[in-house]
């Protein structure tokens, strides 16, 4: 299957912010998902004691992720060829989280690598153990050290 762009880093328009992002994140273990990134894309988060590769472990990282947040806002976005910065809000555990999401795309338009932080301390260590609970038969607790 040739790997298209979602064209991830395209200037957000008139869109809300984070459209396209999330647009991805929705097909999460479909190939449209898979096609988006690079075969060794990373992810380093907050959450996670090291970093998950490649598109497999990733969809599975975004599912549980996705399925935790009661709901989630994006409030800002800014994009240039190689990079897109979203700034986010997400209710889960009955507490505000808010974050930053940085996506880097190669010159393909395929996202390489994404570095997503959140805070404060007292969700992020929620959202590792309940991540953890739910990604174990996935990945090995080694990612949530």
């Amino acid at each position: 299957m040739p790997r298209e762009s979602l064209n991830i880093a395209a200037s957000p328009g008139d869109s809300p912010p984070g459209s396209s992002w999330r647009q991805i994140v929705g097909k999460h273990g479909t190939p449209e998902f898979a096609a988006a990134f690079t075969p060794d894309v990373f992810l380093r988060s907050s959450v996670l004691g090291k970093p998950v590769v490649g598109p497999q472990l990733l969809a599975a990282f975004l599912g549980a992720s996705s399925a935790i947040y009661e709901r989630l806002e994006f409030t800002y976005e800014l994009a240039d060829a190689n990079k897109v910065f979203l700034e986010w809000e997400g209710w889960a555990f009955g507490d505000l989280l808010s974050g930053s999401t940085t996506l880097t795309v190669n010159d393909a338009g395929l996202v390489e690598s994404i570095r997503l932080l959140q805070s404060p301390s007292r969700g992020v260590r929620a959202l590792a153990s309940e991540l953890a609970t739910r990604l174990a038969s996935s990945m090995s607790s080694e990612y949530f050290a």
